[in-house]
């Protein structure tokens, strides 16, 4: 037992992952921790991916270099300064909107 709660697409316990190759945030991953290295984390449009509101997904560098959050559709709004995500820093990315997300946490490096 992981002791995880799932609520209204929610989940009480945050399971977590090492990614390792460029990916699109899948709805099962909707409250996930990815620790990963040098990739691209890809968030897609509602209509193909449809995250709760208020869905968080967190992100941490492991790597010697950046990693980077973006939107795979044109369509997709990610409100945040950088993108990007130092070594051994942290972002948390937020659902706030059908097709816009915020990103807070570490916002300088």
């Amino acid at each position: 037992n992981n002791n995880e709660v799932t609520v209204n697409g929610f989940r009480g316990w945050r399971p977590y992952v090492e990614q390792t190759t460029h990916f699109t945030c899948s709805l099962s991953q909707s409250g996930y921790y990815f620790r990963c290295g040098e990739i691209t984390a890809s968030i897609d449009l509602n209509a193909n991916i449809p995250f709760a509101l208020g869905t968080e997904m967190v992100f941490f560098c492991t790597s010697d270099e950046d990693m980077k959050v973006t939107c795979s559709n044109a369509g997709v709004t990610i409100n945040a300064q950088d993108l990007d995500i130092s070594t051994w820093f942290s972002k948390t990315i937020k659902k706030v909107g059908t097709d816009e997300w915020d990103i807070v946490g570490d916002l300088t490096s």
